[in-house]
């Protein structure tokens, strides 16, 4: 039975493989921040984004599944701003949010009843760019308050990762400047033991 203790070498964190990483989570962090920062502007623009009147094109009740499953409607309305006429699809200013569903099956079928192709809804659109419409001015939700925190989150431990990299660099460097001493030091008292 082998008692004695592992002799393998302990392998040393690279520094440079520390400084990419953080660099990498860094470029990750900084688009997911963006891009949330614009969903949620957008989210707060659009309460004061003119109204219009629109048609109802075509809806239908859809079933959305997952952990949460709701009941949708999925329509197309035809609007004109300015004696320009378009039609969209679009229910909220994001495009995963909760608008316009709900749990309740009973609550989308009432919705519905006034949804139909020919009937008017108010809509709103943005007033520098009329194609882009809403049918219903959504709130913050739970990916508004998440993906900003992981984006953060990234963000600092890129940041911690890149400072521990160059603490590792400074590091290594005065190891290697201590070995050079101790080498140095071993020669000399070697040439000065022999040359006696």
């Amino acid at each position: 039975m082998n008692t004695q203790p592992s002799t393998e070498p302990v392998i040393p964190h690279d520094p440079q493989f520390q400084v990419l990483f953080g660099w990498f989570l860094i470029v990750l962090a900084v688009p997911l921040a963006i891009w949330m920062a614009l969903r949620i502007h957008d989210k707060f623009d659009a309460r004061s984004w003119p109204k219009a009147s629109a048609e109802v094109v075509e809806s239908a009740l859809y079933h959305r599944g997952g952990k949460r499953p709701d009941w949708c409607i999925k329509m197309a309305y035809r609007y004109e701003v300015d004696g320009r006429q378009f039609v969209s699809r679009r229910s909220a200013t994001s495009r995963m949010t909760d608008a316009g569903c709900d749990p309740s099956r009973a609550v989308i079928e009432a919705r519905l009843e006034n949804r139909q192709p020919g009937d008017r809804i108010t809509i709103r659109h943005h007033p520098r760019d009329p194609g882009r419409a809403i049918a219903y001015v959504d709130g913050l939700d739970f990916p508004d308050f998440f993906f900003p925190a992981v984006a953060l989150g990234t963000f600092v431990a890129g940041v911690y990762s890149i400072r521990y990299g160059a603490r590792l660099r400074v590091e290594q460097a005065l190891l290697a400047a201590e070995r050079r001493a101790r080498m140095e030091r071993a020669e000399r008292d070697f040439y000065m033991k022999n040359s006696q």
